[in-house]
């Protein structure tokens, strides 16, 4: 970072690479999470494996990241009119992308599809997703923990006060902050699923209530059974 200029980290290749890698990261865990779920709902007692899954989510990465995009415009553009629409639209268009993977809908017709669904239980599903993002971040500080003990020696080692005496251009000091730093986001990639699994959830919860569709598939199931029999 130069003084100068304190935002020249941002044009860095390795900032640069990092949030594309970040982003690229975030948007397979959720197209995998969900198509896992989506098989599973579709396929069950059939073995689904690795392979199918990555293969039916590669093709959403660009539509989740268009849909991320437009979401952003639209929060900030709801924090701008008196900073409570930005919250509403949040978590609206939080329920739009397991709309965009399951029901495998274009990026505006899964906004509306949101914003049906949603009609009347926003409360119910502001809460599950904070509770779910709660209990993220505190497994998540597991992970965290091996990185924040390197942080503070390193921090420690740069105070002569404290009389702590920690080479930080050391082997042992460079890759063990390396690892934990790698610890640190497999941690964070891994917890993601808890609050897109609620949210998952949730959406097969408005649809059934919304639209009764597991009950209608029951119906048509028990109608051909009859219908075999007969």
């Amino acid at each position: 970072m130069e003084v100068q200029n304190p935002f020249s980290f941002i044009s860095n290749p390795s900032y640069i690479g990092f949030i594309f890698l970040s982003t690229f990261s975030t948007l397979i865990s959720f197209a995998v999470t969900v198509n896992y779920l989506k098989m599973y709902q579709s396929s069950y007692p059939k073995e689904i494996t690795v392979t199918e899954v990555l293969n039916a989510s590669w093709r959403y990465v660009l539509p989740l990241l268009i849909l991320a995009i437009v979401a952003m415009i639209i929060i900030v553009l709801g924090m701008l009119a008196f900073v409570l629409p930005g919250f509403y639209l949040m978590v609206v268009l939080a329920l739009a992308f397991p709309v965009v993977l399951i029901e495998d809908k274009g990026i505006f017709e899964s906004i509306g599809r949101a914003f049906k669904l949603i009609n009347g239980k926003w409360w119910s599903t502001f809460g599950l997703l904070f509770i779910s993002s709660i209990l993220m971040y505190a497994i998540s500080l597991i992970f965290i923990i091996p990185f924040y003990v390197f942080y503070f020696l390193q921090i420690f080692s740069l105070t002569e006060q404290t009389g702590v005496g920690v080479e930080t251009s050391a082997w042992w000091f460079q890759g063990g902050m390396t690892l934990s730093v790698m610890l640190m986001f497999l941690g964070s990639f891994l917890t993601y699923s808890i609050p897109i699994i609620a949210l998952c959830f949730q959406y097969f919860n408005l649809v059934e209530r919304k639209e009764s569709v597991g009950l209608m598939s029951e119906i048509q199931q028990l109608d051909t059974n009859i219908t075999d029999r007969d």
